[in-house]
């Protein structure tokens, strides 16, 4: 079962004692040769705000995921780490 925690603590979907955050939005920037103000730039947000995203503390809004999902040809579940296909789905 996934939960969803907040209060200014990382979000985390919890099942059994695994914590997930947005590992793979990071890889993903990293691979690409980007820095966080570059792709802060990408989708017009503070840098600040990005890094929150990428560490899990702030929930990313899906108008960004689908974003990034585009701008790195991937699906949306990969980067949230629900499946390792990085295949597109959507819009191809």
């Amino acid at each position: 079962m996934f939960r969803l925690t907040s209060n200014r603590r990382p979000i985390e979907f919890r099942t059994g004692h695994t914590t997930m955050k947005y590992q793979r939005i990071e890889d993903m920037r990293i691979d690409s040769d980007l820095t966080i103000k570059e792709i802060s730039a990408i989708l017009e947000c503070h840098r600040d705000v990005y890094s929150r995203y990428e560490k899990g503390i702030r929930e990313i809004p899906v108008d960004f995921l689908i974003r990034l999902a585009r701008y790195y040809n991937c699906s949306t579940d990969y980067l949230l780490g629900v499946s390792n296909d990085k295949t597109r789905r959507f819009g191809e």
